[in-house]
């Protein structure tokens, strides 16, 4: 295993593109444009539109006006999205809950007035825009998140002890290995003292203090910990471990308030430490006067600057006393963001090979020693050890727990791991394939879709099989490595983290076959397309080839916003130096897609925008490589009652309560009339730049360099790469 080379000179590839051609792309044809097509734009030209059923509040006499709306205006396919974003309340209309045979009437119903109107349909693939997943989803099926206890034995005798089972989510949990490493770690004074630990007057056995930032506490308001000691113990300091997994901010500037208290009568408490930690998903190890107590309590604020959506949590928390360090010691930065376990802000922060401060030595990959099968079921493991301390992981995996949204209660559920096909494969019969038979004469013509917008379900990083699919693609074991996962320097770091790359890579390969790929392959075998929002590597997804993803789908897509002004809120467009092309863009200039979407003039407009202010951004769009713009968004009419449902506070409003809609056909027809020529057109780029082999991607192409305005290259991955010819 080495660092891939590829990557070492990903800075030095930039190549001139001349008559360099791409097997996989679609050869050059010259075609000349029809006046009359371009006078009156053909069917398969115009805009497209998202259309949002709006929590439960759905009619066939909405259904049949907003149609005949949208095809009056020069509208000629709609995205049905079933959405509960809106609170729960009585619209005026009965309510029809998703899934139910009545939700599926409206459907047919849609279909058969979509086809007297000669409009094509499509439909997102499970309630709420995000992502795969609903209540069919058992935890067995979701996506799953590694998680591991660590315990330190000394060794030169019989072992006899139970292992304690890694925190885990909804009573699922499955045991991966049990390693043990040799080092030279002692257990700390607050583990061999063994406190009872109590978050908000709950037991939480060793939650906080399990070698796992994983397993967290959430904080509402503020949470108190509570330490009791059977005994006085003595610390002058404390280590806090803060959990963000994602959040739409950078986690290293949150800021969190912390009180450090004591008391030596277990009921009053007076304050002795007021600490301010920067930043999340780091160990801070902060001073504290040197005190000795049974009693300590711990106050923890929720950080005010991020959103309440957002979770946050106590990962660990340890009281240690001169020259200890805590049980989660991790010996190389970043650790938990190269494991793709939760974000990061910079990509620094994942390709560095960085050093921190643990007192933990490298382990021998030699050296570690496999105890899975001296463990039974219950966790106990005897192994004659050798002389030595011993650090010993029970890993093993559950489910991440996060559902599909936003969706009504009828239709959340857990996510369907993204890495298995057997958990696509059920998730695809409980709706998709429900949509298909019930269309009928309809299926492939006016129903003629399936689509799966942005990737908004956070990280997965095991599944069921990880352990052999690894080996198979990286062409060793993971065993002797994956004390890496939990922490561990293994061999050392430079090693490390060339695991690291190998262990994103895997996940990366396995999310774009056996997601996009598998859903792509299920949708054609009912004669259905497949329309996909494949858009971000970075620093919030999970490790994945955008490039090659996109292959996969029969209408790639991007999304663009309305942006507004920061002084009246209002609509307001921000000249550009230059248009970028996109990774959707990209992969259909590589695989030869002819139509590339976009989620058109998304935004906060609040009934405040009118085409004026949104055609700039549209027209940069169209600069930027898409040629066709899909509306977001026409929100259902379920009635007559102006202004209407709207999709909360997204979004544009194209719809018939709008006052402009009578007066917009003409817009609609100038983006109709740019869509007929790009759609016949081919990109012509002047730079083939290669992407790198190295996961998750960050941003792209000028992201590593600045091109002279005018120009602009193509991208291209490994496998591409590799097949491309030049010829002169």
């Amino acid at each position: 295993m080495t660092v891939s080379v590829i990557s070492r000179i990903r800075s030095l590839l930039f190549l001139a593109l001349a008559w360099l051609i791409l097997p996989a792309c679609k050869p050059e044809i010259k075609e000349s444009l029809d006046p009359s097509a371009f006078s009156n734009p053909p069917e398969q030209a115009k805009i497209y539109t998202w259309w949002h059923w709006m929590e439960k509040s759905i009619t066939r006499q909405g259904i049949t006006r907003d149609l005949e709306a949208m095809k009056g205006q020069g509208i000629t396919g709609a995205t049905i999205l079933n959405i509960g974003l809106i609170e729960p309340g009585d619209y005026g209309v009965p309510k029809v809950v998703f899934g139910t045979p009545e939700w599926f009437d409206m459907y047919k119903w849609a279909l058969t007035e979509a086809n007297r109107l000669d409009m094509v349909i499509g439909v997102h693939n499970c309630d709420g825009w995000s992502t795969s997943g609903g209540p069919w989803i058992t935890p067995e099926m979701s996506m799953k998140d590694l998680t591991w206890s660590k315990t330190i034995l000394e060794g030169g005798k019989v072992i006899d002890t139970v292992l304690a089972r890694p925190n885990h989510l909804q009573n699922f949990y499955e045991d991966i290995a049990v390693v043990a490493c040799p080092s030279g770690e002692k257990a700390n004074s607050f583990h061999v003292a063994r406190p009872l630990v109590k978050i908000n007057d709950k037991e939480t056995g060793n939650l906080l203090f399990d070698g796992n930032p994983g397993s967290f506490e959430r904080i509402h308001d503020e949470s108190i910990v509570d330490i009791t000691f059977p005994e006085a113990f003595e610390a002058n300091k404390a280590s806090v471990h803060l959990r963000v997994v994602n959040a739409w901010r950078e986690l290293s500037g949150i800021k969190t308030q912390i009180q450090v208290r004591v008391s030596h009568d277990g009921y009053n408490y007076y304050p002795v430490s007021n600490i301010q930690i920067t930043g999340v998903n780091k160990n801070f190890i902060t001073p504290i006067p040197r005190i000795k107590t049974r009693y300590f309590r711990i106050v923890i604020k929720r950080p005010e600057s991020i959103e309440g959506y957002v979770t946050a949590g106590i990962g660990e928390l340890e009281l240690l006393g001169p020259g200890e360090s805590p049980l989660y010691d991790p010996g190389i930065s970043d650790h938990l963001e190269k494991i793709a376990s939760t974000k990061y802000d910079s990509e620094r922060q994942i390709f560095s090979i960085g050093k921190t401060d643990s007192a933990v030595l490298p382990a021998d990959p030699e050296k570690i020693v496999d105890l899975t099968k001296n463990m039974d079921k219950e966790g106990r493991i005897s192994w004659d050890a050798p002389e030595g301390n011993w650090t010993v992981f029970r890993l093993g995996y559950t489910t991440t727990g996060v559902t599909n949204g936003p969706a009504t209660a009828e239709g959340t559920g857990l996510e369907c791991d993204k890495m298995d096909t057997s958990a696509l494969n059920h998730h695809f019969a409980s709706f998709p394939k429900k949509l298909a038979e019930a269309s009928g004469r309809f299926k492939g013509n006016t129903f003629e879709y399936i689509f799966i917008d942005s990737w908004e379900c956070g990280f997965q990083n095991w599944t069921k099989d990880f352990e052999v699919e690894f080996e198979k693609r990286r062409g060793y074991s993971i065993l002797s490595w994956i004390p890496a996962l939990c922490g561990i320097t293994v061999k050392d770091r430079e090693s490390t983290e060339a695991f690291f790359n190998d262990y994103r890579k895997t996940i990366a390969d396995l999310i774009g076959e056996r997601y996009y790929a598998h859903f792509s392959g299920l949708c054609h075998r009912e004669g259905l397309k497949l329309h996909a929002e494949v858009i971000y590597g970075g620093s919030m997804y999970p490790p994945l080839d955008i490039l090659n993803s996109n292959q996969y789908i029969d209408v790639p897509m991007f999304e663009f916003w309305a942006g507004q002004s920061p002084v009246t809120s209002f609509v307001e467009y921000t000249p550009s130096a230059r248009t970028d092309f996109d990774k959707p863009v990209l992969g259909a200039i590589a695989f030869g897609q002819p139509v590339v979407a976009a989620e058109a003039y998304t935004g906060y407009a609040h009934y405040s925008e009118s085409p004026w202010d949104l055609k700039l951004f549209g027209d940069r769009a169209f600069c930027s490589g898409i040629n066709r713009m899909v509306l977001h968004s026409y929100v259902h009419q379920p009635s007559e009652k102006i202004p209407g449902m709207t999709l909360g506070v997204f979004a544009s409003h194209f719809n018939r309560h709008n006052t402009w809609w009578p007066q917009v056909s003409e817009w609609f027809k100038y983006q109709a009339r740019i869509q007929t020529v790009l759609q016949k057109g081919s990109v012509e780029a002047d730079i083939l730049f290669f992407t790198g082999d190295r996961f998750p991607e960050y941003g792209n192409y000028n992201s590593f360099y600045t091109l002279p305005s005018g120009y602009h290259a193509a991208q291209v991955n490994a496998g591409l790469l590799k097949s491309a010819v030049v010829k002169d």
